[in-house]
C-alpha cells in the first residue's frame, strides 16, 4: 500500500506536472529543440499510461513492481538517459511511420460510427420519450374522465351536461391525431 502511494505521487509529481512546466516553457520560448523533446516524452508516456493501467491489474502483485514504475519514470525523464527519446525514435516513431495510414483511417471509421451511434440513440431516445409522453396524456385524460363521471352533480349545479362522452381510441390512432408519429419519422 505504501509502494502504491509512493508510486502513484512520483508518477504525478515527476511524470505528468514536471513534464507539463516543461512543456510550457518549451512553447513559451519557442525552443524547437526542447518541444520535439517534450512531444516525444508525451507519446512515450501515453503509451506507458495505457500499459500502466493494464499491468496494476495483472502484475501488481510482482514484487517490487512499484518500485520498478518509479525507476521507469525517472529513466524516461532523465537528462542523462532520455529513456523517452530512446524509446520514441527506436520503437514508436518506425512502428507510427510504418502503420500510420492504417491507423488514420480506423480513426475516419471510428469518427463516422460514433456519430451514426450517437444520431441512433438519440432517435431512439426521442421516440420512448415521445411515447411515454403520449402514453402519459391518454393515461390522464382517461383519468379525467373516470374522475369527472363522479361529479356529474357538480357539473349539473354549474349547468354543464352530466356526462361527458370519452372518445376512444388506441395509442397509435392518437398518435397519428397529435401528429407525433410524423414528427418521429422525419
Amino acid at each position: 500500500m505504501v509502494s502504491w502511494i509512493i508510486s502513484r505521487s512520483v508518477v504525478l509529481l515527476f511524470g505528468t506536472l514536471y513534464p507539463a512546466y516543461y512543456s510550457y516553457k518549451a512553447v513559451k520560448t519557442k525552443n524547437v529543440k526542447e518541444y520535439v523533446r517534450w512531444m516525444m516524452y508525451w507519446i512515450v508516456f501515453a503509451l506507458y499510461t495505457v500499459m500502466e493501467t493494464i499491468t496494476d491489474l495483472t502484475v501488481a502483485w510482482f514484487p517490487l513492481y512499484y518500485e520498478l514504475k518509479i525507476a521507469f519514470v525517472i529513466w524516461l525523464l532523465s537528462p542523462y538517459t532520455r529513456g523517452a527519446s530512446l524509446i520514441y525514435r527506436k520503437c514508436l516513431h518506425p512502428l507510427l511511420s510504418s502503420r500510420e495510414r492504417e491507423i488514420d483511417e480506423y480513426i475516419v471509421q471510428a469518427k463516422d460510427k460514433s456519430y451514426e451511434t450517437m444520431v441512433n440513440f438519440g432517435k431512439q431516445g426521442l421516440s420512448i420519450a415521445a411515447t411515454a409522453a403520449v402514453s402519459a396524456a391518454v393515461k390522464a385524460s382517461v383519468a379525467l374522465l373516470h374522475t369527472g363521471s363522479k361529479s356529474a352533480a357538480v357539473r349539473q349545479r354549474k349547468g354543464l351536461p352530466a356526462t361527458i362522452t370519452p372518445l376512444k381510441c388506441t395509442l397509435a390512432e392518437s398518435q397519428q391525431r397529435s401528429g407525433f408519429s410524423a414528427v418521429l419519422l422525419a
